[in-house]
């Protein structure tokens, strides 16, 4: 089962980086496979809640996005000796995306090599919708890590 989410996330990883906009069921779907293998790779140890709420699942979005923001919530809010736990919310309002992202935090030396993945996801973020979109990171609870975006989407 792993290996098969790992295959699909590599042909999307693939196939996908090139277009300039994928529809929202297409990047859900690689977003889902991901969790999915990050559960069973920390085999039910962390809570994870995954939700996604598409009104229109074919409204197109710029590929790998929203996955920055996923992979650092993994990345930075597991912890293998304390209770950790993922959240994430993805939905289309009106003729809008947005995602929540919160985590566990854990106390831990600081990584002095980091931060290159959201830094480029930022200028991304000016360069497609400059002015159009939202994005708050709250870091200043010691217990949890919190992302909210919100981004323009288009129809077919």
């Amino acid at each position: 089962e792993a290996f098969i989410k790992f295959t699909d996330m590599l042909k999307y990883m693939y196939n996908n980086p090139v277009e300039e906009r994928i529809s929202v069921e297409e990047e859900m779907e690689y977003i889902g496979n991901y969790i999915d293998f990050q559960e069973l790779r920390h085999n039910g140890h962390t809570k994870v809640e995954w939700k996604c709420t598409l009104d229109d699942p074919g409204r197109q979005i710029p590929p790998m996005l929203l996955i920055t923001f996923v992979e650092n919530a993994f990345k930075h809010g597991v912890s293998y000796n304390k209770p950790s736990f993922v959240h994430i919310n993805i939905r289309i309002a009106e003729s809008r995306l947005y995602c929540v992202v919160r985590n566990s935090r854990h106390l831990q030396s600081p990584d002095k090599s980091g931060g290159v993945g959201l830094d480029n996801t930022k200028k991304r973020l000016r360069l497609l919708f400059n002015d159009d979109y939202s994005l708050r990171i709250d870091d200043k609870s010691e217990l949890e890590y919190k992302v909210e975006l919100s981004i323009p989407i288009k129809r077919c």
